[in-house]
């Protein structure tokens, strides 16, 4: 569960229902933050930090739905969870983060 302080959690519960469905994601701006919200497949609505671990570009640039979420800048691709999916033209071994997830969650 993700758990935002008190002047953040309003905002990104007001905009949870932008995402209704699995796989709806939409980049959002909170307390000067840049957001992504994604309704996973289990339904969960999940809130990540919109900046893609691997050179710092916005992860998502606009609105959409899919099965997973795929970064512009050099197409590395994540799971609805925030895992990582597959990171092209990559040489070494496998990147990963902590618990196997590059998307950072919001956390207070």
């Amino acid at each position: 569960m993700v758990r935002l302080p008190k002047d953040r959690g309003e905002s990104v519960a007001e905009t949870a229902s932008e995402v209704p469905e699995p796989g709806d994601m939409k980049p959002v701006e909170v307390a000067g933050q840049p957001l992504i919200l994604v309704r996973g497949n289990d339904r969960e609505v999940r809130v990540f930090h919109n900046v893609c671990p691997h050179r710092g570009a916005r992860a998502l640039i606009e609105a959409g739905s899919g099965p997973a979420l795929t970064c512009p800048y050099h197409a590395w691709s994540y799971e609805l969870d925030g895992s990582l999916k597959g990171c092209p033209h990559y040489i070494g071994v496998s990147p990963t983060g902590e618990h196997g997830h590059l998307l950072s969650t919001l956390r207070d």
